[in-house]
């Protein structure tokens, strides 16, 4: 028997976290990134030397999106990935995109379309913690170079003749002044 073999082998400890500036499009934050005893840690979803979060972003917006509360993301990203966004980023990123979603939806739009399609999609969305089903109407265009271009989104409540004068007044406001052929089963 060898002098040290009673001794117990120590398991490894959790130790704390130590901080990490990553990137994302929509610029520098500071993430708490776990550690232990031995230095033995390997992070899964940001790994050691990795410095571009932007998938992590675009899945803050797909939860925000699909009516998790500011609050809700903040706590599933800080509880499964250890990135502690506060429900204040978490509502200054989906402004960032709402504000780049409103100057798309506003852009200047060529003059001539010789075809627009326009069509729907249905989907259950939280308005006041309530679930209701509304549909996006796609709009899209076929330009002079025949190429297919999306020309708006417009979430109605109804097809009412009111609804497509408003959506086509738009379209017209954004510069359109000829359309030959409009193809829709919704108008």
């Amino acid at each position: 028997m060898k002098k040290n073999d009673n001794k117990v082998q120590k398991e490894n400890y959790r130790n704390g976290f130590s901080k990490k500036n990553v990137n994302s499009q929509y610029g520098q934050m500071e993430i708490d990134i776990p550690r232990d005893r031995e230095a033995k840690f390997e992070p899964i979803i940001i790994k050691k030397y990795e410095r571009d979060i932007s998938e992590l972003v675009d899945m803050v917006f797909a939860l925000y999106s699909r009516g998790m509360s500011t609050r809700d993301v903040s706590d599933f990203m800080f509880s499964k990935y250890g990135v502690n966004y506060s429900p204040t980023q978490i509502s200054q990123l989906t402004n960032e995109i709402v504000e780049d979603a409103r100057l798309w939806q506003e852009r200047k739009l060529e003059t001539y379309y010789p075809i627009i399609y326009i069509d729907a999609v249905h989907f259950h969305i939280v308005d006041n913690n309530v679930v209701t089903k509304k549909a996006t109407y796609v709009i899209m265009g076929i330009n002079g170079d025949g190429q297919k271009e999306i020309l708006g989104l417009y979430i109605g409540e109804n097809e009412s003749a009111k609804f497509w004068m408003s959506v086509l007044n738009a379209l017209k406001n954004r510069g359109i002044s000829k359309i030959d052929i409009i193809c829709s089963q919704i108008i």
